[in-house]
């Protein structure tokens, strides 16, 4: 099932540990080494050929450009879903003088300005207001509300004639590392509540997920070893079924093995991928295989700065 552009966004900007984040490296955030200056990573279909047993590539599937400043943060994306360039967007980003980021602007690949999305910050350097421009008029307006130790309390999607809200929902805590999500309607009414815990280190270790009749619908526990997800199990209840995925990575921090298994008779998953590394260890080339069978061959060109 494919989620609509607005849920797709819902889901992006209200899932977060909802903590007061400090302006952060894009580097960092993509797991990328060194002073990274760009990054092209191409996406193909892969097949076997089974006369000499090489992996080959077999058509496109996406190319992704990515340009960075010295700061590490992202100036511009490019992507493109054919070969010949014809279908795909640019976007570019910048940032205010703390080094937060203040506007996205959405193009065409023939340079046509599609949207631009535009940030606002309190004196804390807390995000209150995220609103989306199509053809210079209001889009999407979403507004932030927090407290005292910089949680957010309230996160609210408005009408584009600010007469009334659309989705709003309420953050409240229990603890330093625990805090509960209720999602109301447009008609002010109970539609979720999520429930979630995190360890010391940040590490969400329980999500709970109950309807608007408080029923629990999914409740997912998470394990980890040095700080890296090794373990999700997923209770869902109406199904009466789990769901369980483990992940093993390599010496370079990377997924290299993830298994999915369930409570039931249902077929099991198993994903390997492998990988080859540049002298900053980053890595430019990877395989995904699904049951042993390879599927997706990522290439990636990568520059630095001196």
């Amino acid at each position: 099932m494919r989620l609509n552009y607005r849920i797709l966004t819902l889901l992006i900007i209200v899932s977060f540990f909802p903590f007061v984040v400090k302006a952060q490296n894009d580097l960092t955030q993509l797991k990328l080494k060194g002073l990274v200056k760009s990054l092209k990573e191409i996406t193909y279909h892969a097949t076997l050929d089974s006369k000499n047993n090489t992996i080959q590539k077999d058509s496109f599937n996406q190319t992704i450009e990515l340009v960075f400043i010295k700061s590490g943060r992202l100036s511009k994306k490019h992507l493109w879903f054919d070969a010949k360039k014809n279908m795909g967007s640019k976007h570019t980003y910048t940032y205010d003088t703390l080094g937060f980021l203040n506007k996205i602007q959405n193009y065409s690949l023939d340079d046509h300005q599609k949207s631009e999305t535009v940030y606002t910050y309190n004196k804390l350097g807390e995000k209150i207001r995220m609103q989306q421009f199509i053809a210079g008029k209001l889009s999407q307006d979403f507004s932030y509300k927090y407290n005292s130790k910089g949680q957010v309390t309230e996160f609210i999607e408005h009408s584009i004639n600010g007469q009334f809200i659309i989705e709003k929902t309420i953050f409240t805590y229990s603890g330093p590392n625990v805090f509960k999500k209720k999602i109301y309607n447009l008609a002010n009414q109970l539609e979720s509540v999520q429930t979630c815990a995190y360890d010391s280190n940040g590490n969400n270790f329980i999500d709970e997920y109950r309807n608007k009749t408080g029923e629990v619908d999914l409740r997912v526990h998470y394990t980890y070893e040095n700080n890296k997800l090794h373990e999700t199990n997923e209770y869902w209840f109406h199904k009466s079924k789990t769901t369980h995925y483990k992940m093993i990575y390599n010496e370079h921090g990377d997924l290299i093995e993830s298994h999915m298994y369930y409570s039931d008779a249902t077929p099991t998953e198993y994903n390997n991928t492998t990988y080859e590394y540049d002298n900053n260890n980053n890595w430019i080339k990877k395989i995904v295989y699904k049951n042993k069978t390879p599927k997706l061959i990522y290439e990636r060109e990568i520059s630095y700065y001196e």
